[in-house]
């Protein structure tokens, strides 16, 4: 028995690690130490040398070299009176000198691996205990979280797309579609732990780890070796002595566990190594990801939403000059995540791909982009929409050039790119077609619609481009066509399945939220646009046909965007976009 003025210490600390990883879906990871999610409670037995008052219990997890509260790297959870943190905590009872604890992580907590200490109140002070590499934890991404970004509305999308460690990638072309299995091995041993190094060896700051949109972002970079010391090296060749030859990679872990053990890039790679690999990068942090292929998929090198090929006068493919390119196949990946940045439509279904084709930011990476902003044309939200929707719905233009090197277009295939988009089936070893989630059909009147691309440095006195695209994917001739950006004229006419595009340079003159707004008219526009009003009619009566703005005050603000919508196109008969863009001082 002690004595009554024993100073009070921690003798143990019990992480309970069955208990918890099978609440949260967390007990196939192959480590000895405890993995939660976050946004959701863990519990925790304390032991001390003799039964506790209640006037104070902490329990502080710092992460990082240099851990900080003000980062957010170290977090002091309290209990019983005690003001708390983000962390909740709650005394959930103690029998003798042991005390149950629950811990729930904020729903925006940092992702990666904690250290964890327990501190008590004696009569000299707070006595934390020292650290123990047995009591470290880890605390994931939580797609069961209704608070959480990555938050995933039902159970078997969350079996498929973060559970599931095997896979099935498409090969081939649309026509001869080959199967490929991977193992994507996400709760292997050490994959976790690679998977936050990749993190660490990029020098991602602590702070930005529980932002899901900035991991996307920075897996997207790093899987790829192009230009930061990244995961993987590209080989298009033939030759692959130097390394592994791409086909014969059957699964990520073992790529992933050699670039931990050696911290140098592996070789080799295409385009469905990376996908694998960042599949299974997401899905370990628990991101809910698939692997996407995309038939005839283009690359865009010029940024203007086409895909041009050049023959030159005797028909031969002009190799120097063209630049763009088309791939049988390409593999990308999506997360399924919620836009804080974007409004809520464009949640869902992201697009990212570690391919290394262009740069954006300055790394070659692609992503986090809308399927959805994608499909309907509206490239100038964050991130890469335009270099997406080229690879899926840009327009094959084969130019020719004549003796003097003129170039003309001769032939233009508005289907060939992205004519098939597969992904493996939810709870199935079967494809899912989801090329309607990328395009509308061609000749659908969705399908004609003005793109908005920004470019340079949104501030005032500095040149800014913006380049407007219109797609005419009906089957009739738009006659007298004017395209208009901001007083900037484009009379034409544009013929079935035709594009037209303009590029205007701009320098702001005054810093805040400024709007460009693009209008195409064209006097048999009202054949396009009463079948939109049928659609729509349902949901906005007659008599509001022309009521004025100052009437909508009180819908909803996606009523009043559909609304003015139907203005515009079935009053004004015009396509009209409009694009947001903050100007710096």
């Amino acid at each position: 028995c002690l004595p009554p003025s024993e100073p009070l210490q921690v003798v143990d600390i019990n992480m309970k690690k069955a208990f918890n990883e099978g609440n949260h879906f967390t007990n196939e990871y192959m480590t000895n130490l405890l993995v939660v999610r976050r946004g959701q409670q863990f519990v925790i037995d304390v032991s001390c040398n003799r039964p506790l008052q209640w006037r104070l219990t902490a329990f502080p997890p710092p992460t990082g070299s240099d851990p900080t509260p003000n980062k957010d790297s170290m977090v002091v959870v309290t209990f019983g009176n005690r003001s708390g943190g983000s962390w909740g905590g709650q005394i959930l009872g103690s029998q003798g000198a042991v005390v149950s604890l629950g811990i729930t992580p904020h729903p925006r907590a940092i992702v990666g691996l904690y250290r964890t200490y327990v501190a008590v109140s004696t009569g000299n002070g707070m006595q934390r205990t020292e650290k123990n590499p047995n009591t470290n934890l880890y605390v994931l991404f939580n797609p069961w979280s209704q608070d959480d970004e990555v938050f995933y509305p039902d159970d078997a999308g969350r079996w498929e797309y973060v559970l599931n460690s095997t896979g099935i990638i498409y090969q081939g072309t649309s026509n001869q579609v080959s199967e490929r299995g991977w193992v994507f091995g996400q709760f292997e041993a050490g994959v976790l732990d690679a998977c936050i190094y990749i993190l660490d060896v990029c020098r991602m700051p602590i702070e930005s780890r529980g932002d899901v949109i900035k991991v996307l972002r920075t897996a997207s970079a790093m899987i790829n070796s192009q230009d930061d010391n990244g995961v993987l090296v590209g080989n298009w060749g033939e030759d692959f002595s130097m390394g592994v030859a791409p086909t014969t990679w059957t699964g990520s872990a073992k790529i992933l566990l050699q670039y931990h053990n050696t911290g140098a890039p592996v070789s080799f790679a295409q385009c469905w190594v990376y996908a694998g690999v960042l599949n299974t990068f997401m899905r370990c942090l628990g991101i809910p990801a698939r692997v996407i292929t995309n038939f005839n998929s283009a690359h865009d090198n010029t940024g203007n939403l086409k895909t041009e090929l050049i023959f030159m006068a005797d028909g031969s493919p002009d190799r120097r000059r063209t630049r763009d390119s088309i791939w049988n196949y390409h593999c990308w990946n999506e997360a399924y995540i919620k836009r804080v940045d974007l409004p809520p439509k464009y949640s869902g279904w992201q697009v990212v791909d570690a391919t290394p084709q262009e740069t954006s930011d300055g790394f070659f990476r692609c992503g986090p982009a809308p399927v959805i902003a994608v499909k309907d044309g509206e490239l100038y939200h964050p991130f890469d929409c335009g270099f997406v929707f080229a690879e899926v719905n840009s327009d094959l233009v084969h130019m020719k050039s004549d003796k003097y090197g003129n170039l003309s277009p001769f032939k233009v295939d508005t289907t060939y790119v992205g004519i098939l988009i597969y992904t493996k089936a939810m709870g199935g070893w079967s494809p899912e077609n989801v090329t309607h989630t990328y395009k509308y059909p061609e000749g659908n009147p969705n399908g004609a619609f003005l793109c908005l691309q920004l470019s340079g440095r949104p501030q005032v006195n500095q040149e800014m481009y913006v380049t407007v695209s219109f797609k005419n994917s009906l089957q009739m001739t738009l006659y007298n066509a004017k395209l208009v950006i901001e007083g900037a004229g484009l009379l034409d006419t544009i013929g079935p399945f035709a594009e037209i595009s303009q590029k205007v340079k701009f320098s702001p003159q005054k810093p805040g939220l400024r709007t460009i707004v693009a209008v195409l008219d064209s006097q048999n526009l009202p054949e396009v646009t009463i079948p939109l009003f049928e659609q729509i009619h349902s949901i906005i009566s007659l008599n509001d046909r022309f009521t004025d703005e100052s009437s909508l005050k009180n819908k909803s603000p996606a009523f009043i965007l559909t609304f003015r919508s139907f203005i515009c196109l079935f009053v004004c008969l015009q396509v009209t976009a409009m694009v947001e863009v903050k100007i710096m001082p």
